[in-house]
């Protein structure tokens, strides 16, 4: 338990004795009773069959008619390897890979294909078709995660899928399914507690009664995580070194306590359909603002989604089906930086920034403190139709948006606070201490900004012959800050023989700037750019499959991009310490992944995969920081009716560097997970899982000018006990 950080909902001893009742209830069951070993019996290509793809077009349509490479994670898939978030969930999918984030806090690092960007900005992540994101410079920020504990099956979509999603479904989609109002097939109450503090709770209850359906979900989940290995060395070690002062935390274990909690309320009645998702995440700042560690650091961010659905398909003539969606997002995040620690001492600009000319020198014995804020509403109205013409399957949308954002803060430093000081006659530094806020013309964008944009798209599934179908769309988008794009897709699905599949997918996607991007200022090392234009990329890809036999499974997939005007901080020429958002960079790339995936009748399931990724810089080097080469094999043996193991190895290679840092090859490393589920009755079940198991020293890069020189530290060995009862 945590014994420094408050509640988010309710005392230590009420949550304790939430998880002690779980632990004595009972286990996290796979699936409703019997769906398991009914998915079990089933051969491969029978589960191809039955399963379905809902992000790839916007509506539900089976695997194989899907117009992009799209893997499904199953339920019982992660549950069976001990996997308890969406990173670790997806950690196996070919071609995806989770670093961390080398500029600030050390998060989890999404990017599938070598594509993530900054917070993962690139890869549109979905709950339930909702994005969960940081609106202000996008991607994930902070500990904000959707939770897999109720979810259904996660979908991971490799390419452009703007022409469904719009911005930021760049490098692919990530979409979290949870149960639909009335489904009783993942009711449960689950608690799980394991090394590093990690104490999870997890109820769900779906159900019907007369027309009234409903599905209620929870999820709580803690841990006071720290990684296996020191951060010996951050920024402040440097700027300790140049001021004679002693303020750096390193060396130090990298803090990666958090809380979070989700809770899922769906309802429906007759054509009416009502969901609310609200996902909030508490947690310490990491390697902080800056990369100086930041032990009193504490970041909160919220996303919440209320959605209301009307199916027309009973008022109106019209063929086919058509709905009203109603969207409104609830967004806030506030962070408390201590951006350099406590007893630093820096020189101050004439302007109040930090390391700007004229000024002096300032001390800062309670550190270089920050607690920006802002709270974001987004408006969405949406009007889909979906109709069935035989051979064409045509599906048309238009929608509005209206996002409205209002900032907040307060610190001790900067414009606003620093600026035209007095300092002392003596020659000693002025000591900066009273917090200021500065929620107006010194606030860290405009107190209130907004934007609005409306979208045409429309998708055509044409089934051809028998073993010719194809899919094309095309989505335009008008920005109010930035303009229109208009962003195509096509597909072609070609089946020569009963047991090949060939496809071949070309689509483009944008993703627009954020608001942070355009509109930062009054910061010490990097403002905005309000004529950034849209990041774009073009994707080309081949795909094969070829079931062998009723239980093996083989595919392979080639592709290519290029991506332009990639958003990049570059460093100002009058102020070289100040850095400003630009469209400078373009990358281009070109990889391949096998996959093996086999079944035997003693039920004993093999997973393979390999992908290559080589992704280029303008000046043809190699994009620094992704892996080259990675492999994976999962293994799960049913040994007895009641009793199921799994293990899971993963190798991560090729990791470069930045041309030119003088830093040691960043080592490759191997990621081993294993699990042991036993089922005492049919709804009862008690799992022990552990994560990187062989104790490995693994690090993700960090950059050259970071301070932190050896690199980030991945957590070390964890183990984690499960119980729970479905019902």
């Amino acid at each position: 338990m945590f014994t420094h950080r408050p509640s988010l909902f309710c005392p230590p001893s009420f949550r304790l004795s939430l998880l002690s009742f779980g632990l004595l209830a009972s286990a996290n069951s796979m699936a409703a009773d019997g769906e398991l070993f009914d998915l079990l019996d089933m051969s491969l290509a029978e589960l191809l069959n039955v399963q379905v793809v809902t992000a790839a077009s916007g509506y539900e349509q089976k695997l194989s008619d899907a117009p992009a490479s799209v893997t499904i994670v199953a339920r019982e898939q992660w549950r069976q390897s001990g996997a308890t978030t969406l990173e670790d969930a997806i950690e196996p999918v070919a071609g995806v890979h989770v670093g961390k984030n080398n500029a600030t806090q050390g998060n989890p690092l999404v990017s599938i294909r070598g594509i993530g960007g900054f917070t993962s900005r690139n890869v549109k992540m979905l709950l339930d078709g909702l994005p969960i994101e940081d609106a202000q410079l996008g991607g994930r920020s902070g500990h904000l995660s959707a939770g897999i504990g109720n979810a259904k099956r996660i979908e991971v979509v490799k390419g452009p899928g703007s022409v469904v999603y719009g911005a930021d479904a760049f490098a692919g989609i990530i979409n979290v399914v949870l149960p639909e109002a009335g489904d009783s097939s993942v009711n449960q109450i689950n608690a799980r507690a394991g090394s590093e503090g990690h104490q999870d709770l997890i109820a769900a209850f779906g159900g019907s009664f007369n027309q009234h359906k409903w599905f209620l979900g929870f999820e709580y989940s803690e841990a006071s995580e720290k990684s296996g290995n020191i951060v010996e060395q951050d920024l402040q070690t440097v700027f300790d070194s140049i001021f004679m002062t002693q303020a750096s935390l390193a060396p130090t274990r990298l803090d990666e306590e958090h809380q979070k909690y989700d809770i899922t309320a769906r309802y429906q009645w007759h054509a009416l359909k009502l969901d609310f998702f609200y996902v909030h995440a508490e947690g310490t700042a990491g390697t902080g603002a800056a990369n100086a560690m930041d032990e009193r650091g504490w970041l909160e961010n919220t996303n919440q989604h209320t959605r209301l659905r009307f199916n027309f398909d009973k008022y109106i003539s019209l063929p086919g089906s058509t709905e009203l969606t109603l969207i409104h997002t609830y967004g806030y995040l506030k962070n408390r930086w201590d951006v350099f620690p406590q007893n630093s001492l820096f020189p101050v600009g004439d302007d109040g920034n930090l390391f700007t000319a004229g000024g002096g020198l300032v001390f800062f014995p309670d550190g270089v403190r920050g607690t920006p804020s802002y709270k974001e509403n987004e408006y969405i109205a949406e009007l889909t139709h979906l109709v069935d013409l035989g051979p064409h399957k045509l599906r048309s949308q238009v929608g509005y948006s209206n996002e409205r954002q209002k900032a907040a803060e307060k610190k001790n430093f900067g414009p606003g606070v620093l600026d035209n000081i007095n300092y002392p006659g003596d020659g000693s530094p002025y000591v900066s201490q009273t917090m200021v806020d500065v929620s107006g013309a010194y606030l860290y964008v405009p107190p209130e900004i907004s934007r609005n944009y409306y979208w045409l798209s429309i998708q055509d599934e044409w089934k051809i012959n028998d073993w010719v179908s194809s899919s094309a769309g095309i989505r335009y988008d008008d920005y109010s800050d930035f303009g229109a794009t208009s962003n195509p897709r096509v597909s072609v699905h070609f089946k020569p023989l009963s047991k090949l599949d060939l496809s071949v997918f070309y689509g483009s996607a944008f993703r627009a700037p954020k608001q942070g991007e355009l509109e930062i200022r009054n910061n010490p090392s990097l403002i905005g750019n309000k004529d950034l234009k849209p990041e774009t990329i073009d994707t080309l890809e081949f795909a094969l499959a070829y079931q062998a036999t009723k239980n093996l499974l083989l595919q392979a997939n080639i592709y290519k991009f290029e991506a332009s005007d990639l958003v990049m901080e570059v460093a100002l020429e009058d102020t070289p310490s100040i850095k400003q958002y630009e469209n400078i960079e373009s990358n281009s790339g070109k990889g391949a992944e096998l996959a093996l995936t086999w079944r035997s009748m003693d039920r004993l399931s093999v997973k393979l995969n390999a992908s290559y990724n080589d992704v280029k810089l303008s000046n043809d080097d190699s994009k620094p920081y992704i892996p080259k080469h990675m492999v994976f094999a999962g293994f799960n043996w049913q040994v007895l009716e009641q009793l199921n193991t799994d293990l899971g190895f993963k190798r991560v290679m090729d990791i470069s560097r930045v041309k030119g840092d003088p830093r040691p090859d960043i080592k490759d490393y191997n990621w081993v997970t294993a699990a042991l589920t036993w089922q005492s009755t049919k709804k009862t079940e008690l799992s022990l899982s552990a994560e990187n198991l062989t104790n490995e020293a693994a690090r993700a890069p960090s950059s050259a000018n970071s301070g932190i020189v050896y690199d980030l530290p991945y957590h070390g060995r964890q183990y984690l006990l499960s119980v729970a009862y479905s019902f």
